[in-house]
């Protein structure tokens, strides 16, 4: 499923997640179509995944950390899962290692945590 072309609309969209289909296809010789059904394919083939990335500062976060948790095995899922809800956290991660889980915590400047 990765061949040549995928590989390089991969590429385009790592320099610029934003490119568009016609600015990718007219880059690579190639019709708009054709990397309008490579893209959808490689989104539906969990190869490429769409995400955003935001300006912590810009939404009124002051501060952010990623911290380490450790938690009773079977108390993993319910507490992930509890953790995910706050406003507060951005994501959470089950791990293996010295930790049972990660998480990235944002606090703005008029709310304590």
């Amino acid at each position: 499923m990765l061949d040549n072309l995928n590989g390089q609309i991969i590429d385009i969209l790592k320099a610029d997640g934003r490119a568009s289909n016609a600015s990718i296809a007219r880059s690579l010789g190639v019709s708009e179509g054709t990397i309008r059904r490579r893209l959808n394919m490689l989104i539906e083939g969990d190869i490429v995944n769409v995400n955003v990335s935001l300006n912590p500062g810009k939404l009124g976060f002051y501060t952010e950390a990623i911290i380490g948790v450790q938690v009773d095995p079977d108390k993993i899922d319910p507490v992930s899962e509890g953790l995910a809800e706050l406003e507060e956290i951005g994501w959470v991660s089950v791990t293996t290692g010295s930790f049972d889980m990660c998480l990235s915590m944002r606090k703005d400047g008029n709310r304590r945590i």
